[in-house]
């Protein structure tokens, strides 16, 4: 069996297993969340998660024939290196664009009326505002281009040397995710940025981007929570309502929420790191563990209806796990007029949906994801 294992991850070099690698952190991540926040329910169904995935990467290891296969395939679809960098800029330029329209034909400066407003209620109806009020297109499309373009563009352009496209999509990129105002979006952002720097070991580069990113969910968490702004922001505040850049503050605003003094900044600039931190570290795999306490006990399974490309098949209605779970865990929040959502890990939508089986079957199929990205890696470092 030692010999086996062995044999299997020989065929490469090690680093390249970053995506396995990398899916295995989240999961020690949200198994750690979990236990730290007392859900240990979530214990058996991350584990049938983890254990699929780890036997299927491990098995599919072995068939060298078959990445002999998916190699020659994936050949068919690379692009030539002569066009790569015309190929990454039109990329980062879309990217950009998207952006851009976000902020001029929908009122995408969310943040700047945010700052100018002095109630938490308002604030939150204006973060649940960014993405709700868009057309579908334009959600798809801010969606793929936070998610999915501007990180994707920013990795590859430092990987060829293009440091110019990089530092553009990268500014522009941060303050698109600022303007949205999830805190999770310059996580999202630059964390494969900082994963790469720190699989080529530029450990100081690597140090620096989570840093700025530090900084910047920082800034967002005193943008959303007036109460514990500091002095210097708060007379910012006060200058935005002056000015007429944004809607005033007003037209969501029920009463301000209690201003705290210069001379308590550092004590609430503490505070506030603790709680975003815990939100970081804790957080994900908590809201995994309530996703276990409540489906099936309270909210049953979907069936397939949570997916909404099933539903015309199904004849079924759309099941927004993440809104329904909003509704059930927040119901005085939810009284108010707040939308929100409570987003867990992906593998949780097929447990809602599928049960045991859908955490089997997503198990199966990231370890697919990753075993392909180790064959693209082979071809291409």
């Amino acid at each position: 069996m030692a010999e086996s294992f062995r044999k299997a991850f020989e065929v490469v070099d090690r680093k390249l297993h970053a995506p396995a690698i990398l899916m295995t952190i989240v999961w020690l991540w949200l198994i750690a969340g979990a236990a730290w926040s007392g859900h240990a329910k979530a214990f058996p169904g991350l584990l049938l998660f983890f254990g699929c995935s780890a036997v299927t990467y491990f098995l599919l290891c072995q068939q060298k024939a078959l990445a002999e296969a998916v190699s020659r395939a994936a050949d068919i679809f690379s692009i030539p290196p002569s066009l790569r960098n015309g190929a990454l800029w039109i990329a980062g330029a879309v990217a950009v664009v998207i952006a851009l329209l976000h902020f001029i034909l929908f009122d995408g400066f969310t943040v700047v009326a945010a700052l100018a407003a002095d109630d938490q209620i308002a604030i939150a109806l204006m973060r649940q505002d960014v993405t709700a009020s868009l057309p579908r297109f334009m959600k798809y499309a801010s969606s793929i281009a936070a998610h999915g373009l501007f990180p994707i563009v920013i990795v590859l352009a430092i990987a060829n040397g293009q440091r110019m496209l990089a530092l553009l999509t990268g500014a522009v990129g941060l303050v698109y995710a600022i303007c949205l105002m999830q805190k999770s979006g310059p996580i999202l952002l630059m964390l494969p940025l900082a994963v790469y720097l720190l699989s080529t070991r530029h450990l100081i580069k690597a140090a620096l981007t989570i840093a700025v990113v530090g900084v910047v969910v920082i800034f967002m968490g005193f943008a959303a929570n007036p109460q514990v702004r500091p002095a210097a922001m708060v007379t910012l505040s006060k200058e935005l309502q002056k000015t007429r850049i944004t809607k005033p503050a007003a037209d969501v605003a029920s009463m301000p929420s209690p201003r705290i003094s210069a001379a308590d900044d550092a004590s609430n600039a503490n505070l506030l790191g603790a709680s975003l931190l815990y939100r970081v570290l804790v957080t994900p795999g908590e809201v995994v563990g309530q996703w276990f306490d409540v489906i099936p006990a309270q909210i049953p399974f979907g069936e397939g209806c949570g997916y909404r490309f099933l539903t015309s098949l199904l004849h079924c209605n759309f099941q927004n796990y993440p809104r329904i779970l909003y509704d059930h865990l927040f119901p005085s929040e939810a009284s108010m007029g707040l939308k929100g959502t409570v987003n867990a890990a992906s593998m949780m939508t097929a447990y809602a949906n599928f049960g045991w089986l859908g955490l089997a079957l997503i198990g199966v199929f990231h370890a697919i994801v990753a075993w392909v990205l180790l064959i693209i890696f082979q071809r291409d470092p």
